[in-house]
């Protein structure tokens, strides 16, 4: 395990990594306005990933377990065939209400371009997110890690092309680049993963889906909610202060962004393996959990202190002086960062043994939290208040999901007795 982690880690610090540089190269070219325009664009792509991740892949990694292994590899063909018309029913729709829209409301004209590369966007990463996710599944790490970093030269090139370039810097053509490299990451993942798509058929693609559908509904309303939570700093801070306040939070988020590497690395490997664990030791299960917890707790809290003595120096650095008073942001996120590591391992548990259902009400209820809290915290505090109403929420969803983790603990134990 601990050379799959090793990879997986280089694999997120590649992945993140190439959006963090591309992130920081543009809170230093972009205008407030621009850059929080492109932090609202990336939060939809977030989203819509959110939704075909919940309906399809985190059902594939939580149903893998259960198939035969000579079946594995044409379920995983199926399943990207259920998550490619799943992409082209909303693409069309999203299209077609995109062209009425301009004839009926001639303003959208002037943001059609982005529109379109917020589509295009959408669908290259939740489709590169199959072949990463599938990688894990198949303990193929290093599938994940060359896709990723096909996508990271593409995009750091693209972005060395476009400095030099005559054309101006803008949010629209940031989102191009990421659609356009992620795109390329799909090909690389199609070529290496060499999926028996030509034996896939209608009625098993079907029955995969309905089998999906059980928890995936669930886990759909999670992770719509979730998104609700996560990102109200950005929807409600845009729709009350406007996007260059959206631009200010999400500069000051990117001192932490480092530190969510390592929790998203760490789940890749995690959820497959706590899926086997969940079928023969379910008890080991439970240990690994908040052994898993612990340890990111104790580095976000380490992280925190290392941000508290020179975050404003180190962001000051980074972002230039277009964004001032910028210290109470990032201990802000600081906090955010604590209370999301600290449900790191409750989270990954309670999908593997697909209480989706539960994690959706979890959600919905620290969601509703967060978004009352960011528009009261918002009027007093201004842009710091968003972002301190996002770690409350991250706070109540953090106590919840332990709690649920407690009772099937508790019911595990009585089972054994």
């Amino acid at each position: 395990m601990a050379r799959s982690l090793s990879i997986s880690v280089l694999n997120q610090v590649i992945s993140s990594g190439a959006n963090f540089a591309l992130g920081l190269y543009l809170v230093r070219v972009l205008s407030p306005t621009e850059f929080g325009l492109y932090g609202i664009g990336f939060a939809i792509v977030l989203f819509y990933a959110g939704v075909g991740n919940a309906l399809f892949l985190t059902q594939m990694v939580v149903h893998v377990p259960e198939k035969a292994p000579e079946e594995r590899l044409l379920y995983a063909a199926r399943m990207l065939a259920a998550l490619l018309i799943f992409c082209v029913l909303t693409a069309m729709p999203a299209l077609a209400i995109l062209g009425v829209g301009k004839l009926v409301w001639p303003l959208l004209n002037e943001y059609v371009g982005s529109l379109v590369a917020v589509l295009a966007s959408c669908l290259a990463y939740l489709l590169k997110d199959f072949f990463v996710r599938h990688a894990y599944t198949a303990r193929k790490e290093v599938w994940a890690l060359i896709v990723n970093s096909a996508i990271a030269i593409v995009m750091l090139a693209s972005l060395l092309v476009w400095h030099h370039g005559a054309s101006d810097v803008s949010a629209t053509g940031a989102l191009w680049i990421f659609a356009m490299s992620n795109l390329v990451g799909v090909l690389v993942g199609l070529l290496l993963v060499k999926l028996p798509l030509s034996l896939v058929t209608a009625n098993k693609v079907i029955l995969d889906w309905k089998e999906a559908w059980r928890g995936g509904v669930w886990a759909l309303g999670g992770g719509v909610v979730i998104w609700s939570q996560s990102q109200a700093y950005i929807y409600v801070t845009a729709l009350i202060a406007g996007p260059a306040a959206v631009g200010m939070a999400n500069a000051a988020k990117l001192l932490i962004t480092p530190a969510l590497f390592l929790v998203t690395a760490a789940n890749q490997i995690l959820m497959p393996r706590l899926a086997t664990l969940r079928v023969t030791n379910i008890n080991k299960m439970f240990k690994t959990s908040e052994y898993v917890a612990l340890a990111f707790i104790l580095f976000a809290m380490m992280y925190t202190l290392f941000c508290a003595f020179w975050g404003g120096e180190i962001l000051a650095i980074i972002v230039g002086n277009k964004y001032q008073d910028i210290a109470p942001l990032i201990l802000a996120w600081c906090l955010v960062l604590i209370f999301q590591f600290s449900r790191a391992g409750t989270s990954v548990v309670l999908q593997v043994m697909k209480e989706f259902k539960r994690i959706m009400f979890d959600n919905l209820w620290s969601a509703v939290v967060a978004i009352i809290c960011t528009v009261f915290l918002l009027k007093q505090l201004g842009v710091q208040g968003a972002v301190l109403g996002a770690a409350i929420g991250e706070l109540i969803l953090s106590v919840l999901l332990y709690r649920a983790v407690l009772v099937h603990k508790r019911k595990a134990a009585l089972s054994r007795t």
